[in-house]
C-alpha cells in the first residue's frame, strides 16, 4: 500500500472507515473503490488464476475458503423448532405449528443464502434447500 492508500486515524488510533463518496471524514480521497471486497488473488503462488474449487468455496467477503458458517437466527429458529417436534407428541396440539415454524425458518435461512451468500456454494445450497422445501410441502 502507498501512503494515501493508507487509513487514516482517528485520535484513539482506530481505522476511520471512508464514507459512499470514497473520502474519510476529515475529506482525504481514499484510492481503493471497493473497501469490502477481498481480492483473493493478491499474493498467491498461482499468479491469480482461480480453479473451480476456488471459485467455488472462496468467500467474496473474506478471501477465505467458506463452507459452514455459525448459524444465524432462521437457521436456530429452524433448528429449535425441528428438535422439538422430535420430542412432542403429534397427537397433542402445537405440533403442527412446530412443524410450520420449523419450515418457516429453513426457508428464510435457504432464501437469505440465496441473496447474500458468500460464495456460489452458499448460494447453490441455499437454492437446492429452497427447492427440496418446496417439493415436499407440494407432495
Amino acid at each position: 500500500m502507498s501512503g494515501s492508500d493508507v487509513p487514516p486515524s482517528d485520535p484513539g488510533g482506530a481505522a476511520v472507515e471512508p464514507d459512499r463518496t470514497g473520502a474519510y471524514a476529515d475529506g482525504t480521497p481514499h484510492s481503493l473503490t471497493q473497501t469490502h471486497r477481498v481480492d483473493s488473488h493478491v499474493g498467491r503462488p498461482d499468479g491469480g488464476r482461480r480453479g473451480p474449487v476456488d471459485w467455488l468455496f472462496r468467500s467474496r467477503v473474506t478471501g477465505r475458503i467458506t463452507i459452514a458458517q455459525f448459524p444465524n437466527a432462521a437457521l436456530w429458529v429452524w433448528l429449535a423448532a425441528t428438535v422439538l417436534q422430535r420430542f412432542w407428541d403429534p397427537r397433542v396440539a402445537g405440533h403442527d405449528v412446530l412443524r410450520w415454524v420449523s419450515t418457516g425458518g429453513l426457508v428464510v435461512w435457504a432464501g437469505d443464502e440465496v441473496l447474500r451468500g458468500v460464495n456460489p456454494f452458499r448460494r447453490m445450497l441455499g437454492a437446492g434447500v429452497l427447492a427440496l422445501t418446496a417439493w415436499s410441502l407440494l407432495r
